[in-house]
């Protein structure tokens, strides 16, 4: 399906529409709750961990013997049941992530892109000439032009210049197009792609 972007020059006026040929059906879209839990799963570190009594250091002898003693039979004292033993059923380290198949990161990505234009009408922006921003204010004279007021505005950009530009704008962060993902991509109320982003990111959208 063809659909239609912006493309906005430095003072934020339209100058054309690019189109991006995105594929995504229902069952695409539910790859998207796969792909947002795998990512933020992926963010559990995982690393809690408590020794067993298998792991505590002592407690090969057994403390008393098993008859006789009046007390209830012991075999070490590194048993839960004692101060400085092992600790039964508590936290061990594991891997939290999910593994996505390759083949699937080009539904993900297109599914993510048109969430972001079905939920909301100009979301997403290419920006063109960019060369011509280089200071915060012009910056944020783009942003009202094109905006207004929003929530949270993502630019994508590996221009350092650019990026140095509207970073100093509130609610407002940069990343560079190698470091997208469909998580930031969704997270974001609105996006801007430089111009010269177009082709990767439709390298990204096709299906091999």
């Amino acid at each position: 399906m063809k659909n239609q972007l912006k493309v906005i020059n430095g003072q934020g006026q339209k100058i054309a529409e690019e189109s991006l040929d995105v594929v995504s059906s229902a069952e695409d879209r539910e790859l998207l709750t796969l792909y947002l839990r795998s990512y933020l799963f992926g963010q559990r570190k995982g690393q809690s961990k408590v020794k067993t009594r298998g792991e505590v250091s002592g407690g090969g002898k057994k403390p008393w013997r098993q008859k006789g003693t009046g007390r209830a039979r012991q075999g070490s004292i590194r048993s839960p049941l004692w101060r400085g033993g092992g600790v039964a059923h508590g936290p061990q380290r594991r891997d939290y992530s999910i593994k996505i198949n390759r083949r699937l990161k080009p539904l993900i990505w297109s599914a993510a892109i048109l969430s972001k234009i079905d939920n909301q009408k100009d979301s997403v922006f290419f920006l063109k000439e960019a060369s011509e921003i280089k200071k915060t204010s012009q910056a944020l004279s783009l942003v009202k032009n094109v905006f207004g007021d929003y929530k949270s505005l993502l630019i994508v950009s590996d221009s350092e210049s650019l990026s140095r530009s509207f970073r100093n704008l509130p609610r407002t962060s940069t990343v560079r197009f190698g470091n997208l993902s469909p998580f930031l991509l969704l997270k974001a109320e609105k996006v801007i792609f430089e111009f010269e982003e177009m082709e990767a990111l439709k390298r990204k959208l096709t299906v091999k």
